[in-house]
């Protein structure tokens, strides 16, 4: 599990991902964060006019291996 914080635009897209719980894998930690910026979209929040508006989530990601482990010990 990795956990992220990260702000949602007023169109939607996701920018600004930064690790706030490591998984204790860099590189799962960083590409997480790379795949939440290339493929998350939102319908962004609305304020009480109805504008979109900017937005933090703080989001625990969980990544499942469904190739099992590389020892074969599943």
């Amino acid at each position: 599990m990795v956990g992220v914080r990260y702000t949602v635009e007023t169109n939607g897209r996701v920018t600004g991902c930064s690790v706030t719980r490591s998984s204790g894998n860099g590189v799962l930690d960083a590409t997480t964060c790379r795949l939440i910026e290339l493929r998350f979209r939102y319908r962004p929040w609305l304020d009480a006019a109805g504008r979109p508006v900017r937005s933090t989530v703080v989001h625990n990601q969980e990544w499942v291996n469904e190739l099992g482990s590389p020892e074969g010990d599943d």
